[in-house]
């Protein structure tokens, strides 16, 4: 009989960031503005998990602008753990 672990099932919060439009750089830019540091929403998140939700978008996405992306949710203080709607060659 193994011991060495249990799966239980679990409620957890979580936000999910559903991603309207490829235009990265319009993207972060109002994440930032609407909760970024000096936002008008800077203390809205603290280190709350989120999944990015790429479902709507087309085509592949860049590694760039995910890493871009990641950075701006951190100052946002949002804490990404999951991935949706997207494969691994993007």
């Amino acid at each position: 009989m193994l011991n060495s672990f249990e799966i239980k099932s679990a409620q957890l919060p979580l936000v999910s960031l559903l991603l309207k439009s490829a235009e990265w750089e319009q993207v972060n830019r109002e994440v930032l503005q609407q909760y970024g540091p000096g936002g008008e929403n800077a203390d809205f998140f603290d280190q709350d998990a989120l999944v990015l939700d790429f479902s709507k978008l087309d085509g592949p996405i860049s590694r760039h602008a995910v890493e871009t992306l990641l950075s701006t949710l951190a100052a946002c203080r949002l804490k990404p753990v999951a991935f949706r709607g997207c494969h691994p060659s993007d």
